[in-house]
């Protein structure tokens, strides 16, 4: 039964509300694990309404809100292709709507998202710190592949486990 549906995010409006939803989820599931200097910076860059907005201006990464059947939206997904790969960017559901078997409807989509495109791989880059997030994705069958360390600004050093899955 689907209980979910993606929106793309395209315009000017929608970028704010996407930006207001960043921001909400950051701060409630990142704030306890990174503390909130580390959150409230990372929302002025790598996450900021200007990066956002480039990265679809670009053609960089493609969002999607998600909604649920009740046209509330309930989370956001960002993806890009690679030759090899569909490499999921972002994928941040609200609180409220966790364990509800939402996951596996966003994968199957990018399976068949991937399948269009001949492609077979999937990738994503999790905060090392993200447990809940990196325990999720090996649970759909992604496997670790590498590490990454990028420097920050303010000598914060953001550390990110790379896990990679065939869709199946």
């Amino acid at each position: 039964m689907k209980s979910m549906y993606l929106e793309l995010i395209d315009s000017r409006k929608e970028i704010d509300q996407l930006h207001d939803l960043v921001k909400m989820v950051w701060k409630e599931y990142y704030g306890p694990i990174m503390g909130e200097g580390k959150v409230n910076r990372f929302l002025e860059t790598r996450q900021s309404k200007k990066q956002i907005q480039e990265e679809i201006a670009t053609g960089a990464s493609t969002y999607y809100f998600i909604y649920n059947m009740e046209n509330q939206v309930i989370g956001y997904l960002a993806y890009h292709f690679t030759k090899e790969a569909l490499v999921i960017d972002k994928l941040y559901l609200i609180y409220s709507v966790w364990g509800r078997g939402l996951s596996h409807e966003i994968m199957n989509y990018l399976g068949v998202e991937a399948a269009k495109r001949g492609i077979t791989q999937s990738e994503i880059f999790i905060n090392e710190e993200n447990q809940r997030g990196i325990n999720i994705f090996k649970h759909y069958g992604y496997e670790e592949f590498t590490k990454r360390r990028t420097p920050m600004d303010q000598g914060y050093v953001l550390n990110e486990v790379g896990l990679k899955n065939n869709f199946s």
